[in-house]
């Protein structure tokens, strides 16, 4: 099941690669943007849907929770334990999530709205995905004696992670045309590593599974990337209204 899922998405990548080169995406931007989001979309709910079902079934790289798990417990120090704690206190959900309100207001009121409100459906679905799939597969957290942290709700997934993915990810995307050059990287590097940092950090301080990170950073991917190809597929249409709807519909009648 695993090396199929894998393969298929492999497929679908590919797919997807080629649809954003052909001559049809420039001639229909709209309909190529969501043909090869929708690919990437599904391509990550595949993978997203593979590891819960592990979870649940307690196979497949759930295998490796218990070995990755007491290996970041046997590897701690007091130097460790301080930076994890603050990266983790860091990146909750409550302060990103704030964060990111805080500049979807500024957006709103210089007269960006349609980032602004792409910035507050992500974080608003981020929350109601960690909480409804937290509810719905319940799964335990790891024991509580090794515990760095205090939790009390369900273990799968991380909500930091999810949360970190798909809100840091949003802003890094809406700052990238706003930057230049080796600007551009560098935010985009760094957003990268604060988000592995934060799901890491849970894994240090002993309140996940691994599975439940990789999954937090998969699902918060899947949230973002459909919410970014809905914002970019709405602003196509938006910028060409009428003339893209009477052009595509003259080109497929001549074909």
């Amino acid at each position: 099941m695993t090396a199929l899922a894998v393969a298929g998405t492999l497929v679908l990548l590919v797919i997807a690669l080629v649809v954003g080169q052909t001559p049809w995406a420039r001639r229909r931007p709209g309909r190529a943007i969501a043909l090869a989001g929708g690919i990437v979309v599904a391509v990550l709910a595949v993978a997203v849907g593979e590891l819960v079902d592990q979870v649940v079934d307690q196979d497949g790289l759930t295998r490796l929770d218990g070995p990755v798990w007491g290996w970041f417990v046997s590897h701690r120090d007091p130097a460790e334990t301080t930076l994890a704690t603050g990266v983790s206190d860091a990146g909750a959900t409550g302060v990103v999530a704030t964060l990111a309100m805080l500049v979807a207001v500024v957006l709103f009121v210089r007269r960006h709205r349609a980032e602004a409100v792409l910035i507050a459906v992500v974080v608003g679905g981020s929350a109601i995905l960690v909480v409804g799939v937290k509810d719905l597969v319940g799964r335990p957290r790891p024991p509580v004696a090794l515990r760095l942290a205090v939790e009390t709700n369900a273990s799968f997934p991380s909500g930091h992670a999810l949360v970190a993915a798909a809100v840091l990810g949003v802003l890094a995307v809406l700052a990238a045309p706003r930057l230049r050059g080796p600007l551009r990287a560098l935010v985009a590097a760094g957003t990268v590593l604060i988000v592995l940092a934060i799901g890491l950090s849970r894994l240090y301080l002993a309140v996940h599974w691994a599975s439940d990170v990789l999954t937090g950073w998969l699902l918060g991917v899947l949230w973002l990337t459909t919410c970014l190809v809905v914002h970019r597929v709405v602003a196509v249409r938006q910028a060409h209204p009428r003339h893209a709807h009477l052009r595509e519909s003259s080109l497929d009648t001549d074909v």
